[in-house]
Formats: structure tokens, sequence, C-alpha cells
């Protein structure tokens, strides 16, 4: 076969992890990544709590429980052959009212279903053993849960990728994407590139790049803004590990929690808002073209009457430390709002289908030439070398076909 030119659009942990891979399967082609930053993984990558997820939470053969529990096993032996320091220490998900403890049991069959082996169900006084600050009426222990630093995750595959001779070429945008004799023109701000096969991992942008090479797409890409809060040490040394609440079962955020990162810090959050810009990280952010886009997307109606009660939940956290805390207070009633302290945001990619539906899964698409990830928020991250793997092997039978 003919030496091939493959480009991926995107510099996250999933364009990474993707060249990463295609590179493994086709080490004689011509690879390179195009990125619209001045670094990689610069957006969702980095800007959230270091998770490495179990893969607990997800549908039983959905892309995302697949890719999870493939993508934590091969994150981790990465991880140990590259000297990336990661940690496994297990975590709570916590019912704090008895009529939450339905929720558990629910998610404790999922684990099953899914694979996961040492979950266990306790009581608050076996939760508490582990975690003796939290309010706890019964929990799940899930111990194939970990925390890590993406962004060092994220350089180390910048590294190797620059030694096996891929190209980064970053600081570029792309700005159109045309078909012609079978071959992609991609045009960005700096140069045209002629290849054969492309893959879209643009994250915030997916749907527009998805646009641009022509692909029929259904959805739209909705940003929404987490934030989080450090807290301080007076507080923090109470938190062993990881805690987690009952997720809602009808949205695919978690809901605030605490996290014991990498760096022994502990963090709360996210919360969950609407942002009014694609890359909108500060209150207050706003772009008319991106909240026009937003305003006109029919979607985007159905989903904020079908999800108002949550939604008004989540601008009051937004709004106010002191609901913020409160929600904190759920678990860690001991916490008060000058134990927390702003910290980063995060902006979440989510793709919502034109009948008002969050798209829960990761969501490929193809178009001439081309694979679209239009759908990668968490668990992406501790999932990126198995979407590489997935893209890697789709990619293959198209350059086969």
């Amino acid at each position: 076969m003919a030496q091939k030119t493959i480009a991926i659009i995107g510099g996250g942990l999933v364009g990474l992890a993707t060249a990463y891979r295609i590179n493994e399967k086709f080490p004689d082609a011509n690879i390179f990544l195009i990125e619209k930053e001045l670094g990689p993984a610069e957006h969702q990558s980095s800007r959230n709590s270091g998770v490495i997820h179990s893969g607990i939470y997800y549908q039983p053969d959905s892309l995302k429980a697949k890719n999870c529990i493939a993508g934590y096993q091969y994150l981790l032996e990465f991880c140990e052959k590259n000297h990336v320091p990661y940690k496994i220490t297990g975590k709570l998900i916590v019912a704090v009212k008895q009529e939450e403890e339905a929720s558990l049991k629910l998610l404790e069959k999922r684990a099953i279903e899914n694979g996961l082996e040492g979950v266990k169900f306790l009581s608050g006084r076996e939760a508490n053993i582990i975690e003796p600050a939290i309010n706890v009426h019964s929990a799940l222990w899930v111990p194939q849960t970990g925390i890590i630093d993406f962004k060092v995750l994220a350089n180390k595959f910048v590294e190797i990728l620059k030694a096996r001779g891929v190209q980064l070429k970053i600081g570029q945008k792309v700005m159109d994407i045309s078909v012609n004799q079978n071959q992609l023109i991609i045009l960005t701000n700096q140069e045209n590139y002629e290849v054969d096969f492309a893959v879209n991992c643009a994250g915030l942008y997916s749907d527009k790049i998805a646009e641009m090479a022509g692909a029929k797409i259904q959805h739209q890409i909705i940003p929404f803004r987490g934030e989080y809060f450090m807290i301080n040490e007076r507080i923090a040394q109470k938190i062993n590990g990881l805690v987690y609440p009952v997720p809602h079962s009808g949205l695919p955020f978690l809901g605030v929690h605490l996290t014991r990162m990498i760096n022994g810090q502990v963090e709360a959050g996210p919360n969950a808002i609407l942002a009014l810009k694609r890359e909108g990280y500060q209150r207050g952010a706003f772009s008319l073209k991106d909240t026009w886009e937003i305003l006109k997307f029919v979607g985007f109606w159905k989903m904020i009457f079908n999800f108002r009660k949550i939604g008004f939940t989540e601008w009051k956290k937004t709004m106010s430390k002191k609901a913020f805390t409160k929600a904190v207070q759920q678990m860690l009633p001991e916490i008060k709002e000058e134990d927390l302290t702003p910290a980063i945001s995060g902006v979440r990619a989510q793709a919502i289908h034109q009948n008002g539906n969050l798209i829960d899964d990761f969501l490929l698409i193809h178009s001439p030439n081309m694979i679209h990830v239009c759908n990668a928020p968490s668990p992406a991250a501790t999932s990126c070398l198995s979407i590489g793997e997935t893209i890697a092997n789709e990619l293959n039978a198209k350059m086969k076909y």
C-alpha cells in the first residue's frame, strides 16, 4: 500500500491518543496533528479534576462503557511503561438519604454488568471507616478509580509522537475542508494540506469541523461551564480520597464531587451551567456569535424545557457561593463558605440532539475520507487510548476499502 497522509484535527487527549494509535497501526504513514492552540490539551483535557474513571456509570455495551473499561487498563499500562505518575485511590459514591439508595443499587448492578470487580455496597458506618467526615446513609465503594495529571499525560504523548516523526502543527486553526479527487484539502490560517484521511477530534468545535467536511449531523455542541473550588487545609485534611454524590439519572453530569488530586490538594466541583461562549471559562464570558448559534438551535430550547428545574438549581450554584457550599455540605457538613477558594473552570463540549436530548454516549460520525469524534466528554480522558484504537481500526477498514 502506498504511503498515506493522515491528519488529526485537535490536540487534546483524544486527538493525541488517536495520533499515537494510528502511528502504531500505520508506522509508515505521514501523520500530522493540527492544533489551534500553542500547546496540547488546553481545553477539556486539562480543565478537569484529573480522575481516572472506572466505567461504572455507563450503559452496558455503550461506547462509553466499552472504551472507558478498556481505556482504563490501556491508560494504566501506558503510564507504567512511560513513567507518568498516577494513583489508584478508589472512590465512594454516596447516598446521603435513604431514597437515593435505590440508585446506588442500580449502579451496583451496572458495575457487575460492565465487568467491574470489587465494587461493594456499604452501610453508612462502613463508608465512614473510609471517609469519617462524610455524611452518608449508604455508599458504593469503587476500587477502580484513580487520579492523574492529564496535562502531564498529554505532554508525554507529544514527546513520544515527536520521537516517532509525527508532525505537530500548533497554532493552526482549520478554516475550511474540501474534497478534491478523493483527497481532502484542509485549509488552516497558515497552510494548506492535502491528505488521504483525516480524523476530527476538535472537541468544542467538533460539530463545526464536521459541517465543514460535509458530514450530516443532527446535533450541536452546547458548551457547559463547570466551576471548581479548592478546599482549604482545615477541611481538606478530613478527605482521604474521592467522594461522589449519586448522579442524576437524566443527565450525563456526575454532580459536585470531592477529589484529592495527584498534587495532594482537595477540590470540590464542578457544577454545570450554560456557557455563552464555546471557550468561556470566566464568569461573564460572552460571544455574540456563539450565543446566537445556541439560541437559534431548536434542540437547545427543547433541552431547556426538559431540564428547567435542574438548570435553575445549577444556575443558583453558579451565582451564589452559598448555594454551592450548601451542595457540598450535603456530603461534607463541616465545610463553610470561607473554606472554598475559586479554582479552575472547564467547559464541557456536550452534544445536544435537535430533539432536545443530551447525547449521553460517545458519538463517531463518518464523512468521505473522515471520521468525526462528535461527542467525547468525560470519561474521554480515561478512554482516550481505547477511542484512538477504535478510530485506528475504523480507519484501517476505510483504507482497505
